[in-house]
């Protein structure tokens, strides 16, 4: 019997040891892919020592010392970003049994960072300023920070809920995770932007940026835009500007404050 040629044989999808057929990888996206989501996190962990080290070096011009609760919710979100780092770099080089074991991790990190920041978010409002100072030389009270804080610790736990219902969708997953970690580093970009008296522009121009280099992403290597980044990323954009010019200065939200803060 003769052998069918090999270059012929129909390719037949890599099966999870769940028995899901998973989407193969193009070549372009796991190379593209090793060093997007990998320097997503470098560039992550940058912001985040940029933003908090020079308060902590330096705490002449602090308005409290760090309390414990602020470092809990450093540590919980130092974990967070160590995690996020590991689970690319499993994710870009195959080891995906390790990448799905690891992200167990994940159920108790995250609902943590999200309590912490809540009540420190909560104690900040009371206080009526943060405890560095850096966004009350940038102009803005506490009251006004807070939309923004609590806003994002609404939608990272929307985004971190979805990525793990949809684990076994790669692609639905990575890009979810992506932009979940966009909005943890919200917060640093603040301290960064009120510390060294940078434009407040770039706040936004940040959350644009990211949701932009997102998609240049996809059709790098998809050759398409995935419906994941153009959707969630175009509402987290149009989110962020309601926080600014609709929902923090309107007096329900003032009023609620008011109810948390009690």
């Amino acid at each position: 019997m003769r052998s069918i040629p090999r270059e012929l044989t129909p390719a037949v999808p890599a099966r999870a040891p769940d028995g899901n057929v998973a989407p193969p990888l193009t070549r372009s996206e796991g190379r593209a892919g090793r060093w997007f989501h990998v320097g997503v996190a470098v560039l992550a962990w940058v912001l985040a020592l940029a933003a908090f080290t020079p308060s902590i070096v330096n705490p002449a011009l602090r308005r409290g010392p760090v309390n414990g609760l602020v470092w809990g919710h450093a540590a919980l979100m130092a974990a967070w970003l160590a995690l996020y780092a590991a689970q690319s770099w499993l994710a870009v080089t195959g080891r995906v049994s390790v990448h799905r074991r690891l992200g167990i991790a994940s159920i108790a990190i995250a609902p943590g960072l999200v309590v912490t920041g809540y009540l420190a978010t909560v104690a900040m409002v009371r206080r009526g300023h943060d405890l560095s100072g850096d966004l009350s030389r940038a102009g803005a009270s506490a009251l006004d920070q807070a939309v923004f804080q609590f806003g994002a610790l609404v939608i990272f736990s929307v985004l971190i809920a979805t990525a793990l219902v949809a684990r076994r969708r790669p692609r639905v997953h990575k890009r979810l995770m992506t932009l979940a970690v966009t909005q943890t580093l919200a917060a640093p970009l603040a301290h960064l932007v009120g510390h060294f008296e940078l434009p407040g522009l770039l706040m936004p121009a940040w959350g644009i940026a990211a949701v932009v280099a997102l998609l240049i992403y996809d059709r790098r290597v998809l050759g398409r835009v995935h419906p994941v980044s153009l959707w969630a990323g175009s509402g987290l954009v149009v989110l962020n500007n309601l926080q600014f010019a609709v929902i923090g200065p309107s007096h329900a939200w003032r009023d609620l404050m008011t109810w948390l803060t009690r």
